[in-house]
């Protein structure tokens, strides 16, 4: 998901959160996820909230996505 230069992503099998400045790093090489926590749980929770709404949550996601709320 974007808001602004962030975007958030969740890469491989583990589904663990990964967060981009991509206005500094086009190519998505530094992840920042552990240097802005509250970021990361903001865009989390409005991509929660908006996959719940869409019925989007993976099913996938191993092991299996427990949206934050729940």
């Amino acid at each position: 998901m974007r808001s602004g230069d962030w975007k958030l992503v969740a890469k491989g099998p583990d589904g663990k959160w990964e967060l981009y400045n991509i206005a500094q790093d086009r190519v998505e090489a530094n992840d920042l996820a552990q240097k802005h926590p509250d970021r990361v749980g903001e865009m989390t929770a409005k991509w929660e909230a908006w996959a719940t709404r869409a019925k989007v949550i993976p099913w996938i996601w191993k092991p299996e996505y427990k949206p934050s709320g729940n």
